[in-house]
């Protein structure tokens, strides 16, 4: 089990896999129920866009990116406005060609889900004076972890 959690602790794409898996599970079922509930498709998808900041900021920037700050949550805000564009833009794009909603959706989530990990990584949670390497993947303190082996030289 000890393996497990050293990977969860030095690996920022496998955090964000898992993180993001729930937040994005989380956001379709809030889409699905609007959708079930009769409303239209860019206000169903609204609806989730504003419950999956709250719940996503908290959960990709401590757990992921360690890194949660006002001004990284603006940024976070403006990062998900422009996600909600593609989405929709997504969903009525593939509605044109009579593909329901609710696949036009899970498509579109993989869209926009990729995007938004390069999005998060290199804009939103960026730290200042770090660059693009050292921000790629850091080792997120934890108590049980032991420091890396360097091999010596022979």
């Amino acid at each position: 089990m000890r393996g497990l959690s050293d990977l969860w602790h030095r690996t920022r794409s496998l955090r964000y896999l898992v993180v993001g898996a729930g937040n994005t599970a989380f956001a379709y079922l809030v889409y699905a129920l609007g959708l079930v509930f009769g409303l239209p498709v860019p206000v169903a998808s609204l609806v989730s866009l504003l419950c999956g900041i709250i719940v996503s900021f908290a959960t990709q920037g401590s757990l992921v990116f360690g890194h949660l700050s006002p001004l990284a949550f603006v940024r976070f805000v403006l990062n998900w406005l422009v996600m909600y564009l593609i989405y929709v833009g997504l969903v009525l794009g593939l509605m044109a060609f009579e593909i329901n909603p609710y696949l036009g959706g899970l498509a579109a989530l993989v869209v926009t889900t990729t995007i938004s990990f390069i999005t998060l990584k290199r804009l939103v949670f960026r730290l200042p004076g770090r660059d693009d390497a050292a921000n790629e993947s850091p080792v997120v303190a934890s108590p049980r972890a032991t420091p890396p082996v360097r091999a010596e030289p022979r």
